[in-house]
């Protein structure tokens, strides 16, 4: 799984980790994982799969200090009080088809204040209830649409939608892409529901790509940040001691297109300090821009935008390419060191 803000939310290069991860072995695809419908939370929703939504609903993220809700692992939690309000998922990739048989809903809801209408839900078999508000759907069929209709149960409930984890019974690997625009370590420490949530996603592998927002702040400082995402890391070990650890540097970038972000320096040294106590991996996105002021150097060849922070789809899909790449490497290095490859064969 991979946390991080913006960079994550838009699932561009994460959707290219997940589809080279998932093409291993094409014969055992893995499942989908985390969505949110980031479109009923009235921000930018990943190309790759399309929210439908009826009733009103607003969004709340855990990195707008102005916000006020109940957050899980994901930072933002999408609210309604309509009567009858329902979430349509479907999927735009013919090229890594998604294949459902599970799914996990998240909500807050109880009782008395909501219910899903599982009449309603297509090729609905069986529905367990793993906590209050958390339903396990099971279908009688692989299905790609999904389709999530609730009924209010009183004129004053409110209804909290956290995520679903879009789940089926093959082998291959799942890569879920948990961000949020803005998001910094400080805003995850307002997701109480965090700890909660997180053992849904068995993690195996967490890469972390926090950082960018954190650096931009005027009132930056290193010794929190690393305080911060240490307590970060603790809380991931505590659902899985054994998880592996990938740190991910963040990339050059600038503070309102005009002032050069020099807190990345320090950031940088953090997470290699942090990797070190941990015993995690590190890949330096930041060397391998080019470290400092590389980022207009990007920009210039079509890989980032104007605002110098984010990246292009182009920039995106490379930024995926070379972490495939160098986790690949990374791993067949491992294969050979273990006496599971003859380095000589390549067998």
């Amino acid at each position: 799984m991979h946390f991080g803000g913006s960079h994550i939310q838009a699932d561009i290069y994460t959707h290219v980790l997940r589809a080279a991860f998932q093409h291993i072995d094409s014969d055992v695809p893995g499942a989908r994982g985390f969505l949110f419908p980031y479109s009923a939370a009235h921000t930018n929703n990943p190309y790759n799969y399309k929210v439908d939504y009826s009733g009103e609903w607003d969004g709340h993220r855990s990195s707008v200090s102005s916000h006020q809700a109940d957050w899980g692992v994901v930072g933002v939690t999408a609210t309604t009080n309509d009567l009858q309000p329902q979430i349509t998922i479907t999927f735009r990739d013919t090229l890594n088809p998604v294949s459902i048989n599970r799914l996990l809903v998240m909500t807050d809801a109880t009782d008395s204040t909501y219910v899903l209408q599982v009449n309603r839900i297509p090729h609905l078999v069986k529905t367990d209830t793993t906590a209050e508000g958390y339903w396990l759907l099971y279908f009688d069929a692989t299905i790609d649409t999904i389709v999530l209709p609730f009924e209010r149960m009183n004129d004053t409930a409110v209804l909290s939608f956290f995520g679903c984890i879009a789940e089926n019974n093959q082998a291959g690997i799942t890569y879920h892409a948990l961000g949020v625009n803005g998001s910094s370590f400080k805003s995850f420490e307002r997701c109480a529901r965090f700890s909660e949530q997180l053992p849904y996603l068995h993690p195996d592998l967490v890469v972390i790509s926090i950082g960018t927002n954190d650096t931009s702040d005027p009132d930056f400082d290193a010794e929190a940040y690393k305080r911060r995402y240490g307590e970060f890391i603790r809380k991931v070990l505590e659902v899985n001691p054994q998880c592996a650890l990938l740190l991910t540097v963040p990339n050059d970038s600038y503070i309102r297109r005009k002032y050069h972000n020099k807190n990345l320096v320090a950031a940088r040294a953090a997470i290699y300090e942090l990797a070190a106590e941990y015993h995690a991996g590190v890949w330096d996105l930041y060397s391998i821009m080019g470290g400092a002021y590389s980022a207009k150097k990007w920009r210039n060849a079509g890989l980032m935008k104007t605002d110098l922070v984010h990246f292009t789809r182009e920039g995106y899909e490379m930024k995926g390419a070379f972490m495939f790449d160098a986790m690949m490497a990374d791993y067949d290095n491992w294969l050979v060191q273990h006496g599971y490859i003859d380095e000589s064969s390549g067998r």
